[in-house]
């Protein structure tokens, strides 16, 4: 049983045996007879006094709120059972539909990772070193062909 629901039924039953002698005082019985006795009086005891309709009828009330209580702490039981299966049964499909989803997404992934390690394949062949090599001379022509052309033009200039 959860916390939640153990403080839950802890504050049902504290409410139900609070309310009850409320509920007993407050009955419609017009044939009951309730004498309050004071020590010295002709019975021997300070306390009620109950005639025996009013005594059945206190009995009447307190057996009814047990069974009122027994009543709803049987509903809130079915209920946290039901809304623990319908949890239990939602994080079932969502399972299910993850392991759906990555077992298409998987192969998927995996023809990639192939598609890639043959590209890099081939761009480590022999080739990429001729055009690394094509690059730089490039660069180092270019670099001279730039410094040739701008003494040419300040030759012109002076």
């Amino acid at each position: 049983m959860s916390k939640i629901s153990l403080k839950f039924y802890s504050l049902l039953l504290i409410c139900s045996l609070l309310l009850a002698p409320a509920q007993t005082y407050a009955g419609q019985c017009n044939d009951c007879v309730i004498a309050i006795v004071k020590a010295g009086q002709t019975v021997p005891f300070d306390g009620f006094l109950y005639n025996n309709i009013a005594f059945a009828d206190q009995q009447a009330a307190r057996s009814s709120m047990e069974e009122m209580f027994k009543l709803k702490l049987e509903t809130g039981m079915k209920l946290q059972r039901v809304k623990l299966k319908f949890a239990t049964s939602t994080t079932a499909i969502a399972l299910d539909t993850l392991r759906l989803k990555y077992d298409e997404i998987i192969p998927i992934k995996n023809k990639r990772i192939q598609f890639l390690e043959e590209r890099l394949v081939e761009s480590n062949s022999s080739n990429s070193e001729i055009w690394f090599s094509a690059g730089i001379a490039a660069g180092i022509a270019i670099t001279i062909l730039s410094i040739v052309g701008l003494r040419e033009l300040q030759k012109e200039l002076k």
